[in-house]
């Protein structure tokens, strides 16, 4: 039983054997180290699609490269399924470029989005306005006239605009600021060097003689 199994080994490996060398051309039977059929004429040298090294037709990688080799197809064969190959991966290459960006596209429209929406609460606020409550006695609203003028807008998006006439809440606010406290009794020196202080933004005029 063991000699039969042996027996059947050894036909396997021959049967291998002379499948490895049999031209793929015509079948015919290769004497080793042998570059062409004797009977056909058939090339028996392959390359290596990648490294292009010169190998025989029966070798299953490249001995260079390590490259799969795809036994019994002429080298044209194998450059077009090389080529095939290529083409595939790129393809999947592409596929996922597509969608990065589109992704990408889309992260960026969210972002448009949100600067928009962003600015627009912004110009709403900035449209906001406050109301400016005047006294009825003509002289405090004369003296906060009169302080108000020795400051230019403080906000800083008005520009050199004078306090006195400025319309925006910025503006609003230190003119109420020195009404408040005109009504509270305090002088128009210590007024102003609050303004000063808390604000700043005095004309270059008035620095001198007020503090």
């Amino acid at each position: 039983m063991s000699n039969h199994s042996h027996l059947k080994n050894n036909n396997n490996d021959q049967n291998q054997m002379n499948h490895k060398n049999i031209c793929p051309n015509c079948n015919n039977r290769i004497i080793n180290d042998s570059r062409f059929c004797s009977n056909c004429g058939h090339s028996l040298e392959i390359k290596c699609p990648k490294c292009n090294s010169a190998l025989s037709f029966n070798m299953k990688y490249c001995k260079d490269c390590g490259t799969l080799l795809i036994p019994d197809l002429s080298i044209r064969q194998q450059k077009k399924l090389n080529i095939n190959h290529n083409k595939k991966k790129k393809k999947q290459i592409q596929k996922s470029s597509n969608k990065i960006k589109i992704i990408s596209a889309f992260i960026v429209l969210i972002g448009i989005i949100l600067v928009f929406q962003f600015s627009n609460d912004k110009q709403e606020d900035q449209h906001f306005s406050l109301n400016e409550i005047k006294s009825n006695d003509v002289f405090t609203e004369l003296k906060v006239i009169e302080i108000a003028s020795k400051f230019n807008c403080s906000c800083g998006t008005c520009g050199v605009t004078p306090l006195e006439t400025c319309t925006c809440n910025t503006a609003i606010q230190e003119r109420q600021y020195i009404r408040n406290a005109l009504q509270n009794g305090q002088t128009s020196q210590k007024i102003t060097e609050e303004i000063q202080n808390n604000y700043g933004s005095m004309k270059p005029e008035f620095l001198n003689e007020s503090l």
